[in-house]
Formats: C-alpha cells, sequence, structure tokens
C-alpha cells in the first residue's frame, strides 16, 4: 500500500485541473474535450476580470504514468487553444 502525506494511494482520487482562458468559449472548448474523455467539466468565471477556468474532474488512481499523461493532454489542449495553465490539484483520500 502506498501513502502521501497519510493518504491512501489505492483509493479513487479526484484529478481537477484550472486552465485560465481570456475568453469563456476558450473554456467552454476545452471542457467540451475533456468531456469526451470522461471528465465532468464545468465553466467558471475567474478571480481576474476577463479570465475563465475550465474546471475538470476524473476519478482515478494515481500513478505516476496517469499522472504523467495528463499533464500532456492538459499543456496540450492549452496550446492548441489558447491560455494559461495553472496546474492541477487532487483530493487526497486519508487511511
Amino acid at each position: 500500500m502506498h501513502y502521501l502525506y497519510h493518504g491512501k494511494l489505492s483509493k479513487l482520487h479526484f484529478e481537477v485541473i484550472s486552465p485560465f482562458l481570456r475568453c469563456p468559449g476558450g473554456a467552454q472548448n476545452i471542457c467540451a474535450e475533456l468531456e469526451q474523455d470522461g471528465f465532468q467539466v464545468s465553466v467558471q468565471e475567474g478571480a481576474i476580470e476577463g479570465e475563465w477556468l475550465c474546471l475538470a474532474r476524473l476519478n482515478f488512481i494515481p500513478s505516476t504514468g496517469k499522472l504523467s499523461e495528463l499533464q500532456v493532454v492538459f499543456e496540450d489542449l492549452i496550446t492548441k487553444i489558447g491560455g494559461k495553465y495553472d496546474g492541477w490539484e487532487t483530493i487526497v483520500i486519508l487511511k
């Protein structure tokens, strides 16, 4: 069993990304593409006027391979559509 900060890595986790974009259309385009890949998505206005967020969630058991794969997918989408990739977060399930 692997643990990270007392979290159990064999349990399902959520992957969340928050790319910033200059227009709501770009965020909607990214969310539409990620939705086709099984993500639960939503578009929200960012903290800075004129920026928008595509929030995407996916249930999976974390692994180095899966995290690397998702990083490439997110960066490719941002490059293709335009915007700024703000990284990802995960919810850690405790013991």
